[in-house]
């Protein structure tokens, strides 16, 4: 009976010492791993599968597969504790490619933000010389922008992304703008790119100034009637372009994100007003006419 435990436990022992030398020696020599990067603010503990294995900013390989990091704030000092909430998702790590984590953890979590970025092999044919690129926000709809413009409304997929560096950023009202910059692969590689999207605490602050500012220049004595209101409805004559959070406001051939960029307004600027087609307004300028999105101007 001792003899087959004894057994039993050597192959227990023999089975770890293999993994053991699977997984940091063959794997790694033979390049089946991944590596995962960790950044955060503030500084946090790193915790993967349970297990502490260091603080950020944090670099280490992996053997492919998925794994459970959690994030805990470090303290500011030998007595207080930060306030900030800790951090804990699903990541997957690939065999020759990075996994990038990036957190702010605020002190709720509907304030933290962040992104988690990692790269696998594409589950359909994708053109030569290009790659995809797949973004996910929570919550999800956020207006996505490559290099600058605009290319849909998350979720969604880019197709046949140029190979080579690119910035991918994605807004939402009210929420804070997240941007990061990758690198698309190629041979038919898949980015994958999943936001959350934080809470722009202060941006109810800034529009409800921006409006008192207008009404406080555009104030003036009531005009003394000339005749009695009718029941017809008014249309706006003009149009003022409000702040945005690109301190420009895109100019559109068409009234949908799928229209063709023809120039950029400024915040303040006026406008004569010529239509609308559901959230979007159509105005004139000086030798054409364009549509904007709604929510960033002021009919009058």
């Amino acid at each position: 009976m001792k003899s087959r435990v004894l057994y039993l436990l050597l192959l227990c022992v023999l089975g770890a010492i293999f993994t053991v030398i699977k997984v940091y020696v063959y794997d790694r020599s033979s390049g089946q791993v991944g590596n995962l990067q960790i950044v955060t603010v503030p500084e946090s503990s790193v915790f993967v599968n349970t297990q502490a294995v260091g603080r950020t900013p944090f670099n280490q390989a992996f053997a492919p597969g998925q794994y459970d990091v959690k994030l805990i704030p470090l303290a500011i000092d030998a007595v207080a504790s930060t306030s900030a909430v800790t951090w804990q998702g699903k990541v997957d790590v690939t065999a020759r490619q990075y996994t990038f984590v990036r957190r702010e953890l605020n002190n709720t979590e509907i304030e933290s933000a962040g992104e988690v970025l990692t790269v696998r092999k594409a589950d359909v044919p994708i053109a030569a010389g290009t790659g995809d690129i797949e973004i996910q926000t929570e919550p999800p709809g956020a207006i996505v922008t490559l290099d600058g413009e605009d290319v849909g409304v998350s979720p969604h997929i880019i197709r046949g992304v140029a190979i080579g560096a690119h910035e991918v950023s994605v807004y939402l009202p009210k929420m804070k703008r997240r941007t990061i910059q990758t690198n698309v692969e190629g041979s038919g590689y898949i980015t994958m790119l999943k936001f959350n999207l934080g809470l722009d605490v202060d941006f109810e602050k800034r529009f409800e100034l921006a409006k008192m500012l207008e009404a406080s220049t555009s104030a003036k004595l009531p005009d003394i009637p000339s005749a009695s209101p009718t029941s017809a409805e008014k249309k706006p004559t003009k149009v003022t372009i409000l702040d945005t959070p690109t301190g420009y406001l895109r100019v559109r051939d068409d009234g949908s994100l799928n229209g063709k960029e023809v120039t950029r307004v400024k915040p303040g600027e006026t406008y004569p007003y010529l239509d609308q087609k559901g959230t979007w307004v159509k105005i004139k300028l000086s030798e054409s006419e364009g549509w904007v999105a709604g929510e960033y101007v002021r009919k009058e």
